[in-house]
């Protein structure tokens, strides 16, 4: 399997992980898409638009072959008009590949560059905006003449220009084979997900000698892995499950592997102790279970990635104990913040909910005792549901199955058409496919639906199961959160929860990750009588939080402006570029708490950092990564901040590297003195 260079990228991640002996590691992947109403070309010749594609589909590979999909996303986000010099154009998101064709090749090079002509490459359109005129100039968009195999010409070279147009609905995919396909007038496309990625590592650690268990704790994930690992790769796989084991077929190099099975003592004694090399976990934030750690304790030896989309940074301190790093992390909140998924709007339910008696159970909330502390309050929060429900397709969670069913019928007798589901429910997958189908339009369950479960046209989601725990939390909003034709956005009731502890997860965390703006956040919320774009709200309350913490922090921060060393402060370079997340970094990996090494020290300091204020070496990463990102993206470095800080101006951190360059070289053409009629304190540059 042919790999780009951003799965490259999050191949190295995970080797390099390894390679510093930091053995378990987690990842996730986003992928690129295209603008609804773009039509690919089918296996068939006929062609369709993409929001209309579905699994059954095969598109056109570039060689004429077929391409099966191994993934559809949905989303919303910034979008991206690709206009060719001749035909027409299309659109796309900032991370969708493009294959080019580099075209300065010459028989007779005289310069190192015209070596390289003829080359193909597939770069992300956030890639191709930061190269130079000449490196756009060379590189063209390839279109197919014919699919035709003995053609003397297959295809043709076309130059290009990208501008920006704005938000808005996009479909991508994940196919097999060499990743490429072409759109409806036969140019050639790229796309790729994390389930190449995924597949790449175990098809690596095979190549290496690896024996690769990936292993789950449902059969229904096991099964996808089994299939998609195959069409991605070629590699087929044994099953360890039940009945079945891997041990019949001695030779296979990869393993799926239920949790359940292998959990068990007796089975995992069948294994020698160093049979798998190497172990994917999918779903990996239940790998903090004692099954996974029976499995993980005997293959002791393995190297271990977890994959997850809901490893929160809140919930580390648990996989802390598991992984000793995070690869690569693309969380819920972020999803929701780029447009992968639904806008989510929080309304707050004028109804206190009295939970404070509540005893806590494996450090959440007792499920026995919420539901006691929620029964005299179901038929209120009915009544509640009656003024913000209709129309919507609701999904409520509770803490115990009776609770659930009672729930149901207090719904049924105002008027809704409601249903519920158990993990006892004989009629399970026909009350979902009713529920899908409009049949219901509320459907109660106590937590079965938390995972490998999704209803696109969910658009109301109501929690009344609290929790401290971010990760359940997320997957419970998050069967609301996939996006559906004609749906606006994802309204999430919550309550007036009256609880002493301070920990319960509301809507303000599924985007906030510090307790200051999450808190600004849920006051809004509760303050606004119309629900609250969560977005909007963070981005209003992180400005409050940044200002009063500016405030607060006025005295140090004004001597550390007029500090005559060369590096900047570490505090200053964090509220400059409002990053909270630096602020308030806590280690929650072993080796995040490790001194901060030399070589750290030393790559800090050549970009401008002041090191010695820097407590740890998971902090020190954390700013090395944001120093890295910065540079690409063409913001201020650090010794531009210090300078054009000391002389009063805000937020440099803001700026782009060339307004700061710009504002850098007035200063000094007059002589080092603020140019007239520029007043540094409120002084802000021209976008």
């Amino acid at each position: 399997m042919e790999l780009r260079p951003y799965q490259e990228e999050a191949r190295h991640a995970i080797e390099s992980e390894w390679h510093e002996g930091r053995a378990k590691t987690l990842l996730v992947l986003p992928t690129g898409c295209h603008a609804t109403g773009q039509r690919l070309l089918l296996a068939d010749g006929s062609t369709k638009a993409v929001e209309y594609i579905s699994y059954q589909d095969m598109l056109m590979g570039d060689d004429g072959k077929p391409r099966h999909i191994l993934h559809i996303t949905h989303g919303i986000g910034d979008l991206y008009k690709v206009v060719p010099v001749k035909g027409k154009a299309f659109i796309v998101t900032g991370d969708h590949k493009l294959t080019l064709r580099r075209t300065n090749e010459t028989r007779s090079p005289k310069y190192p560059s015209e070596r390289h002509g003829g080359e193909i490459v597939d770069v992300p359109v956030s890639e191709w905006l930061t190269w130079s005129k000449w490196e756009k100039h060379i590189h063209k968009l390839i279109r197919l003449n014919s699919i035709n195999e003995t053609t003397n010409n297959p295809y043709s070279v076309i130059g290009f220009s990208i501008e920006p147009c704005g938000r808005g609905d996009y479909v991508g995919f994940t196919v097999d084979g060499d990743n490429r396909y072409l759109l409806d007038d036969f140019t050639i496309t790229h796309n790729c997900g994390k389930t190449i990625c995924f597949s790449a590592v175990a098809a690596d650690r095979v190549e290496h000698g690896d024996r690769v268990l990936i292993m789950a704790h449902r059969g229904e994930l096991l099964e996808q892995a089994a299939d998609k690992l195959k069409a991605a790769t070629g590699l087929t796989s044994a099953l360890e499950k039940a009945e079945s084991s891997c041990l019949d077929n001695p030779f296979a190099r990869v393993v799926v592997g239920s949790v359940q099975t292998l959990m068990r003592e007796s089975r995992l004694e069948r294994f020698p102790h160093d049979y798998f090399k190497t172990i994917i976990i999918d779903e990996a934030h239940h790998a903090v279970s004692q099954s996974y750690q029976n499995v993980l304790s005997y293959f002791d030896g393995a190297r271990v990635l977890g994959v997850t989309a809901t490893a929160d940074r809140a919930d580390m301190k648990d996989l802390g104990s598991v992984f000793d790093s995070l690869a690569y992390e693309y969380t819920l909140p972020r999803a929701i913040k780029d447009g992968y998924l639904s806008p989510i709007k929080a309304q707050t339910i004028p109804l206190k909910l009295d939970i404070s008696k509540v005893a806590m159970s494996a450090g959440d909330f007792k499920a026995s005792d919420v539901d006691d502390a929620l029964e005299p309050y179901l038929e209120s929060i009915a009544d509640e549901m009656r003024n913000y429900c209709k129309g919507r397709r609701t999904v409520v969670f509770l803490p115990l199955v009776a609770t659930s069913q009672k729930f149901r019928d207090i719904l049924n007798a105002r008027g809704f058409k409601a249903a519920e589901v158990n993990g006892e429910s004989k009629d399970r997958a026909e009350i979902l496919r009713d529920f899908a189908a409009g049949k219901y339009d509320v459907l109660c369950n106590s937590m079965l639906l938390t995972e490998g479960w999704d209803c696109p046209a969910v658009d109301c989601v109501v929690v009344l199961r609290p929790t401290k725990s971010r990760a359940l939390y997320s997957q419970m909003v998050g069967r609301g959160t996939r996006l559906s034709p004609g749906k606006k956005e994802l309204l999430l009731l919550d309550f007036l929860w009256m609880t002493e502890r301070h920990e319960l997860c509301r809507p303000a965390h599924l985007l906030a990750k510090d307790k200051d703006v999450a808190a600004a956040m849920t006051k809004r919320i509760e303050e606004s009588a119309e629900p609250q774009d969560l977005e909007d709200i963070e981005r209003q309350a992180n400005e409050d939080v940044v200002r009063e913490r500016e405030e607060s922090l006025a005295k140090q921060l004004a001597q550390m402006k007029k500090r005559k060393r060369k590096l900047v402060d570490p505090l200053q370079f964090e509220m400059s570029i409002q990053a909270e997340d630096l602020t308030n970094y806590v280690p929650a990996f072993g080796w995040e708490l490790n001194p901060v090494s030399d070589k750290q020290k030393a790559t800090l300091e050549r970009s401008g950092i002041f090191p010695d204020e820097i407590t740890c070496a998971g902090k020190a990463q954390q700013v090395i990564d944001r120093l890295a990102k910065r540079r690409a993206a063409g913001l201020t470095t650090p010794k531009q901040i210090r300078f054009l800080e000391s002389r009063g101006f805000m937020h440099v951190g803001t700026w782009s590297f060339e307004a700061a360059s710009n504002m850098i070289a007035r200063i000094s053409a007059n002589g080092w003195r603020t140019p007239h009629g520029v007043t540094p304190s409120t002084y802000k540059p021209e976008v």
